[in-house]
């Protein structure tokens, strides 16, 4: 499972301090003072993770080091510089095994934030991919990006036609970003790197569902080989029973498909994942959702995670019904026309509404030569109080026998 932090603007650089990003900070020097504000205010909350999931002193230090020296300078202009996003996220994952701390960004230049050279950033994303792949100690493969990027890119004529005022203008943050990078930072080995395509630029302008556009990378990526579709055909059966359209960023459906990722090393090793996003917030539709249709009862692990959803569902207190965006709230009141306002209202009726700009993402995760795609179910704490938030993830570690992380969470939780 992965925490990801509740609140999305990073504290300050006097909120917390760790030793080593004290030591660090006492002789670094930036470029320039956007470089110099990432490193203040992300620079605490890295070192803070890095020391409370107990890493190595020496990985502390390598890791802010390669924080400071190779992520920050493709952050582009430095915190609360007008983003109507948040363009790097700290998280941590945890497992039995252990937990492992991530870093979410979007590579940006100067020039795409500023200037229509790289409007979609994929220039930075390339660019930002190419200098970590001479870093010692990151694998990067570059094989499985420049597969799915052929396919999922926008083209210059798409860039041409989304960048029409009238279009481009009225695109919300999703609709204007193409591309996401993470990486992670392993106890032991190399650091690794995964990128994300965000599609519904791409499904806009070619009037393609997201989903048509996800299966049919896949399938040209597995060319024959059937490393790939085995795993992806029980989720193109289910989702075909649903009516898929292309992306509307003013009638959104209640399941739509947004994200692609994968891992950038070795193809035999590349997770590759499909990420969608679910309105409907009931138990039934999730395990409906997370089985495919009962398609994948008798995969290894599912029934033992549909007992933990149900407990997950139950320590959350999920609030069933519709979630929808907030826009979506004013074109409700301005038409009664259902089809205008999404697929979702057409029934919304029949349960409570929200308009909190919260859904549950689902992911399926295929490895090639593996007959099971493997569903997870990310859950939005947004509409919990921190003190509430804090008390569920406390009930899940319990309810896992994870004691220790039980034990020392709400304390960790203070220190930021």
């Amino acid at each position: 499972m992965t925490i990801h932090p509740q609140n999305h603007d990073l504290p300050t650089g006097s909120a917390m301090k760790a030793a080593p990003f004290e030591a660090l900070d006492l002789v670094f020097h930036f470029e320039d003072q956007a470089q110099r504000q990432w490193w203040k205010q992300a620079g605490p909350v890295l070192g803070q993770h890095l020391l409370l999931a107990n890493y190595d002193i020496n990985k502390q230090y390598q890791y802010l080091c390669f924080f400071g020296h190779h992520i920050i300078p493709i952050l582009g202009p430095g915190p609360g510089s007008g983003y109507d996003y948040h363009p790097l996220e700290i998280s941590q994952n945890f497992q039995r095994s252990g937990s492992t701390i991530r870093l979410g960004f979007q590579p940006r230049a100067y020039s795409s934030c500023v200037s229509p050279q790289d409007p979609f950033g994929e220039l930075s994303t390339e660019e930002a991919m190419a200098r970590l792949g001479q870093v010692t100690g990151v694998e990067v493969d570059l094989q499985p990006y420049h597969l799915l990027a052929s396919h999922l890119n926008l083209t210059k004529k798409e860039e041409k036609e989304m960048l029409q005022p009238t279009c481009y203008n009225s695109l919300s943050p999703s609709f204007k970003t193409q591309g996401l990078l993470a990486v992670e930072l392993p106890r032991t080995g190399s650091i690794t790197l995964k990128g994300y395509w965000f599609l519904s630029a791409k499904s806009m302008v070619t009037k393609t569902p997201i989903s048509e556009l996800s299966f049919q990378a896949f399938r040209n990526i597995d060319d024959g080989k059937d490393l790939l579709i085995p795993a992806l055909r029980p989720i193109e059966e289910y989702f075909a029973e649903i009516k898929m359209k292309p992306a509307n960023p003013t009638a959104p459906q209640t399941t739509e498909f947004a994200t692609v990722a994968c891992d950038h090393v070795d193809m035999s090793r590349t997770r590759f994942k499909l990420y969608l996003y679910e309105c409907l917030w009931k138990y039934d539709r999730l395990a409906d959702i997370y089985t495919l249709g009962g398609r994948l009862k008798n995969a290894p692990g599912i029934a033992e995670g549909l007992e933990l959803l149900r407990e997950i569902w139950s320590i959350l207190q999920i609030p069933e019904g519709y979630h929808f965006a907030s826009l979506q709230n004013s074109l409700l009141r301005k038409s009664t026309n259902a089809e205008s306002c999404g697929e979702a209202s057409k029934s919304a009726s029949e349960e409570r509404e929200f308009f909190d700009d919260q859904a549950l993402i689902f992911n399926f995760e295929i490895r090639p030569g593996e007959i099971w795609p493997q569903p997870k179910v990310y859950f939005p704490l947004a509409y919990l109080t921190d003190s509430k938030a804090a008390d569920a993830v406390v009930a899940l570690f319990e309810k896992l026998g994870w004691k220790e992380e039980a034990r020392r969470y709400k304390d960790n939780l203070k220190t930021y």
